[in-house]
């Protein structure tokens, strides 16, 4: 048993950080993509007309629908990567399936699971040198 400077323990579970940014767009994301697909608007072009945003800003926050579903639960969750911010998140998400996104989603995992205190799992958003390549930071 490893005993944390403060007495507590060093292997607890980091407090949940839930970031209201991310979790919000994460349900319009999902709103929106139910909302095409039952027909509701034809397109993106449409949606984001009716929403008042960009199509751009559309097309960006459907990519949160694309994230294992493991990264979704962790942000719902507030467990998501220190420093994880949503701009930078969707910016580094490819428009299309494909390795990138592949990639991002292992390398978001690695970091949450880090918040487990795996052997050299990345402990924050910012240690993890696949999300520097992807262009996430």
């Amino acid at each position: 048993m490893i005993i944390a400077p403060d007495g507590g323990d060093a292997w607890a579970p980091a407090k949940p950080r839930p970031d209201e940014t991310l979790i919000r767009a994460l349900g319009r994301a999902h709103r929106w993509k139910r909302m095409l697909e039952e027909g509701t608007y034809r397109s993106a072009v449409e949606l984001a007309e009716a929403e008042g945003v960009t199509r751009s800003f559309v097309n960006r926050l459907l990519r949160l629908t694309l994230l294992a579903p493991d990264v979704q639960e962790a942000i719902l969750d507030g467990q998501q990567p220190k420093g994880m911010q949503l701009e930078q998140m969707t910016a580094a998400m490819p428009s299309e399936w494909g390795e990138p996104t592949t990639d991002l989603c292992d390398c978001l995992l690695k970091v949450l699971r880090g918040h487990e205190r795996s052997p050299g799992a990345p402990s924050t958003f910012t240690d993890c040198g696949p999300c520097r390549g992807n262009g996430v930071l």
